[in-house]
């Protein structure tokens, strides 16, 4: 029997530590699929630019040679026009220099997560929450169909550790989430973050399907899944990876709306602490 206890706690761990690495690879698999989509509209708006050029020149020749101040007005009335667009399009371009700048942040910050797992490096929740969604966008039911609400609390102190851990707990919680919405009439999902009683919370709710009340409580155990086809090892892993860092997964189902709420202990994970 301790043997064989001993051999289970041996498999959860290694089970962990795999999907920890999975979750790295996710995280760079989404920050490159972001950072992508930022070069693609970089892109885009280069070729744009080249064109104003070629436009503007042909304009200016038409100027000169404009047998009137009539058709001399009409054609510098164009080219004001292109400047006034193209003005729009370089602020656009600025936007996605900065989006560029914040996805080689979190890269980054991955980076030295992975190369340090136990030294400090500061994030806040908000930021994980952020990053998540947009990766989920990656999924045009999410970003097209699914109504999204965040209410992201402001006063939310610094993590120093398991960002890489909170990541996974999340990612597998809208995932759920997310899967829940596919037959919902008015797919919704919310997701709050709170500091409350030295614990930060997140809380991820959703108007989908919810929690079969026959698996209900058995609905951390593994290989226990209302959904058919699925292994039900998501929740039980992120339950798992949340005990790690001392924190608690919780669920309920009020009023046609299913919530999970993941409790990080203040005095485990924020810095100074």
């Amino acid at each position: 029997m301790i043997k064989q206890e001993i051999n289970n706690e041996r498999w959860q761990k290694a089970y962990i530590e795999q999907s920890r690495d999975a979750e790295v690879g996710r995280l760079f698999k989404g920050l490159i699929h972001n950072l992508n989509g930022v070069a693609q509209a970089f892109s885009m708006q280069s070729e744009l630019f080249g064109m104003f050029f070629e436009q503007g020149e042909s304009l200016v020749e038409k100027i000169r040679s404009a047998a009137s101040d009539e058709e001399k007005g009409e054609l510098l009335d164009n080219l004001q026009d292109m400047f006034h667009r193209r003005r729009v399009m370089a602020s656009q371009m600025g936007e996605s220099v900065i989006s560029m700048q914040e996805i080689m942040r979190r890269t980054c910050a991955v980076m030295e997560d992975c190369r340090e797992p136990e030294a400090v490096h500061p994030y806040t929740l908000n930021e994980v929450v952020k990053s998540e969604v947009e990766f989920l966008k990656a999924d045009g039911f999410f970003k097209h169909k699914v109504e999204k609400e965040l209410r992201l609390s402001e006063n939310l102190p610094p993590l120093q550790r398991y960002r890489t851990e909170v990541h996974h707990v999340l990612f597998v919680l809208l995932a759920n989430a997310l899967e829940s919405l596919l037959v919902s009439d008015k797919p919704r999902i919310v997701i709050e973050t709170i500091f409350k009683a030295d614990n930060v919370l997140l809380v991820v709710e959703d108007t989908g399907l919810g929690v079969p009340p026959a698996i209900a409580e058995k609905l951390f155990e593994p290989f226990v899944s209302g959904k058919e086809g699925h292994h039900g090892l998501g929740l039980y892993n992120a339950e798992k990876i949340a005990r790690r860092f001392g924190g608690s997964i919780a669920f309920e189902t009020v009023e046609g709306v299913t919530r999970f709420t993941l409790t990080i202990p203040a005095d485990r994970v924020i810095c100074g602490s």
